[in-house]
């Protein structure tokens, strides 16, 4: 089955999915050019629920994490340049 991760995430560019050992399991749109993020993506601190954020340039990354997967999706950031 293919999700079409534009209609689950609007503003969606692309996403990595990943295991806690940092092998990829699916890249998509940039997510295939970011695959040097996992590392980081890893350090990101996450609340009880297993959700975080990370925000870089013009760039949102929502983070998931669940057992020992995580999705990382990439989003146009909703902040303007000022």
């Amino acid at each position: 089955m293919s999700l079409n991760l534009a209609e689950m995430v609007p503003n969606a560019i692309g996403m990595i999915a990943f295991d806690d050992a940092g092998q990829i399991i699916e890249a998509v749109g940039i997510g295939k050019e970011r695959k040097e993020d996992v590392l980081q993506l890893q350090q990101v601190e996450l609340d009880q629920d297993g959700f975080g954020i990370l925000e870089h340039d013009n760039v949102q990354v929502l983070i998931y994490k669940r057992e020992d997967k995580t999705l990382a999706v990439y989003t146009h950031s909703s902040k303007s340049d000022e």
